[in-house]
């Protein structure tokens, strides 16, 4: 195996641990914790607090047709798969400004 190879599978471990961690805490229902916000502008595809998150309300409006769960369990997965490309993302970053890449 190459080390690009090797290093293009460590990403994708990362990945997966991120989203692993994440998914496990993903709420079945609301939380006493969580307004909802993102989870209102998503289902009636409408902005949310000051920065909006537009993808995140266009990726929830379509999670939430996924017949899978609850609509606040299928937003916080989306909201997994989104922290695991941001850690594969952040990963491919360090290893370009490394030089290994």
């Amino acid at each position: 195996m190459s080390t690009r190879e090797g290093e293009a599978k460590e990403l994708g471990w990362l990945a997966l641990v991120v989203f692993a961690c994440f998914a496990s805490g993903a709420a079945g229902g609301p939380h006493p914790y969580d307004v909802g916000e993102l989870a209102g502008a998503a289902a009636m595809l409408s902005g949310s607090h000051g920065p909006g998150q537009p993808l995140h309300a266009l990726l929830g409006h379509a999670v939430l047709f996924v017949p899978l769960g609850s609509s606040a369990f299928r937003l916080s997965i989306l909201s997994a798969a989104g922290a695991a490309i941001a850690a594969w993302a952040a990963g491919h970053v360090v290893l370009v400004v490394s030089g290994r890449v």
